[in-house]
């Protein structure tokens, strides 16, 4: 018998990660940051202890599955696909989220918020 393991790189800009931990154990997958630095460079001609080092600003994850025994492949796709769909769902509810709050609080400031005068901020106090 053998084991199958999928792992899966998935950039999430938006949603929180522990709602996207949440999602991958609802699956019964797990998730990481991913431990290369940038996506774009070409890690041949890199050390191997600097691939190994992981950039806390990455919004990269891995999302792999725990169980490896017990389950058909196609199982084990089913599941990390479904899983990644799902991420990517919540990932873009969440930046359409922001971009909405982003965008009222411009309409506040145009609207012009009173501060702790009273008035206006774009108003000078008269002497």
């Amino acid at each position: 018998m053998f084991s199958f393991q999928i792992t899966v790189r998935v950039r999430l800009e938006y949603l929180g990660e522990s709602e996207a931990r949440q999602i991958c154990s609802d699956y019964g997958l797990s998730m990481g940051r991913s431990k290369t630095k940038n996506d774009d460079d070409d890690e041949g001609d890199k050390e191997e202890e600097e691939v190994d080092k992981m950039d806390p600003e990455s919004n990269v994850y891995e999302v792999f599955n725990k169980r490896t025994f017990g389950l058909t492949e196609k199982d084990i796709v089913l599941d990390v696909h479904g899983c990644v769909q799902e991420l990517l769902q919540k990932d873009r509810e969440s930046e359409r989220r922001r971009k909405r709050l982003a965008a009222a609080e411009g309409r506040a400031k145009k609207k012009g918020r009173k501060g702790a005068t009273g008035r206006s901020d774009d108003k000078e106090e008269e002497e």
